[in-house]
């Protein structure tokens, strides 16, 4: 076993049990995990080539990874939240039927909330807050706990080395930016929302055209589209959900 297969093996335990789980076993190449009732074996020889062919990738790579186990050994919760944020593209002309909205990127992006009724999502509008006779943290942190808890379901993908994100179909993918700050090691990266469904991240700055390019791509061509713009990662982007800390 090579000394740096070794010391990102040390990293990646490091990881795991910052997140409250157990190393049961561990070999030169793999290891025994567990949480609560929940117990996975995991091999480090996949993670081991990625950064092989993507040294300078490896905090990233190692963080996907974690976050990849730790979503497998999660167990789904009891409590069902109705409470969603959504993000949307700006707009400047509002009318009466529109949802409350709460500025994110200014002229560019816009956080909602929307709530499950029945078979349906609904945004809420000013007057639906006002009528719950809640505060509007509280409704936040409804939406929070959500989001959270689906962070770690979704499937994170590496694209391209060094463009990386999640897609769904459900709108949820978009949203996750409010999280991407919270859950991985964020600095200069490039971030994109083209659509509801989409959310990508460009850590290489040598991928930027192809990233520029894949962005403008499906801000046209799929439903639903958002922005085309991209945008530096900034702390800002954890803003919506500030005050719950």
């Amino acid at each position: 076993m090579k000394e740096e297969q070794f010391q990102i093996s040390l990293e990646i335990i490091h990881e795991l049990e910052a997140r409250g789980l157990t190393i049961a076993k561990r070999s030169a190449f793999d290891c025994e995990v567990s949480w609560e009732e929940w117990e996975v074996s995991i091999s480090f020889r996949n993670i081991f080539a990625q950064i092989d062919q993507s040294p300078t990738q490896k905090k990233h790579l190692i963080s996907l990874f974690v976050q990849h186990i730790f979503s497998q050994l999660q167990p789904r919760k009891t409590q069902k939240y109705n409470l969603w944020a959504r993000i949307l593209p700006f707009s400047e002309k509002k009318k009466l039927s529109a949802p409350w909205t709460e500025t994110l990127v200014v002229n560019h992006l816009e956080v909602a909330l929307v709530e499950e009724r029945g078979n349906s999502l609904c945004f809420l509008q000013p007057l639906d807050i006002i009528s719950k006779g809640i505060s509007l943290n509280q409704l936040k942190h409804e939406s929070f706990l959500n989001l959270n808890y689906a962070f770690d379901q979704l499937e994170w993908q590496t694209f391209e080395d060094g463009i990386w994100g999640v897609e769904d179909n459900n709108g949820v993918s978009s949203a996750m930016i409010l999280l991407l700050g919270k859950k991985f090691p964020m600095k200069h990266e490039k971030i994109a929302v083209p659509t509801r469904n989409h959310l990508w991240i460009c850590s290489d700055y040598n991928k930027f055209p192809l990233f520029e390019l894949k962005v403008r791509q499906t801000y046209k061509s799929h439903p639903y589209p958002i922005s085309k713009e991209i945008f530096s990662w900034s702390e800002h982007f954890e803003s919506f959900y500030s005050d719950l800390e």
